[in-house]
């Protein structure tokens, strides 16, 4: 057995590149190595359908929390926001802890599964579907989340951790963003990965954020929406007081 090398060219890789745009496509070729969700398992009955178009929800408190949240929104995903105004629109919500600079790869693969079947409902069921991240913020374990693993050049998986005491069982929510240590992070990064364009443009992006970020929490969210911005993706925050409300 042989195998090939093939340089790709950076550019294909941005939001307009033939490799991002066919990971939304179940079909592509590219799924045999970034799996979406099993989709077609999922029962998409018109009786299912209807069941959710009888029931219907005031969505004012939903919208202008989420609203209120002030995360750095997309145009694409304020018009989301706008169209969960819908009575008769549906989310896909998927969940994930806010971990280090996005958490583990798999967290994109979710992701990408919620925003495609949110596609597929639309079209299928002809009304609107939003896809939601669920940040898991309210979570105590910091030990899960203060780490990440980097395929190094050298060849295998290094880590990074923050070098950082958290005292009790604080949710990862009320941790503040410590703009130091991702100033460590990405010194960590030009160490372990070659100096490409694909490096650069990461410090950069990790730096836009750093800038956006007052919390732990912050960090991930801003992360998520910002790769998926040109997506109607939102983000629902559990700990703030509008969800507590609408659990009430």
């Amino acid at each position: 057995m042989t195998s090939t090398v093939q340089s790709i060219n950076f550019s294909d890789l941005g939001p307009t590149g033939k490799y991002w745009l066919g990971a939304f496509d179940p079909n592509s070729p590219i799924h045999r190595f970034l799996p979406l969700g099993p989709l077609d398992s999922i029962s998409l009955s018109e009786e299912r359908n209807q069941y959710w178009r009888d029931r219907t929800t005031d969505r004012k408190i939903l919208v202008e929390g989420i609203g209120n949240s002030n995360l750095p929104l997309s145009s694409t995903q304020s018009a989301a926001l706008e169209r969960l105004n819908d009575p008769s629109s549906l989310c896909v919500v998927t969940g994930q802890q806010p971990g280090l600079a996005g958490g583990p790869l798999y967290t994109f693969n979710k992701i990408l599964s919620a925003v495609v079947f949110a596609k597929r409902l639309e079209s299928e069921w002809d009304r609107p579907v939003i896809p939601i991240l669920w940040d898991g913020g309210e979570d105590h374990d910091y030990e899960e989340i203060n780490h990440l693993d980097w395929l190094s050049f050298q060849g295998g998986p290094v880590r990074f951790e923050i070098d950082r005491t958290v005292e009790g069982d604080r949710p990862a929510y009320t941790l503040p963003f410590d703009s130091s240590q991702l100033d460590f992070l990405i010194e960590f990064i030009g160490s372990v990965h070659p100096p490409t364009d694909y490096r650069q443009s990461l410090e950069e992006f990790l730096q836009e954020i750093q800038g956006q970020s007052k919390t732990w929490t912050d960090f991930f969210d801003i992360l998520w929406l910002k790769i998926f911005s040109n997506h109607p993706l939102l983000v629902f925050r559990p700990w703030e007081p509008f969800a507590r409300e609408m659990a009430l």
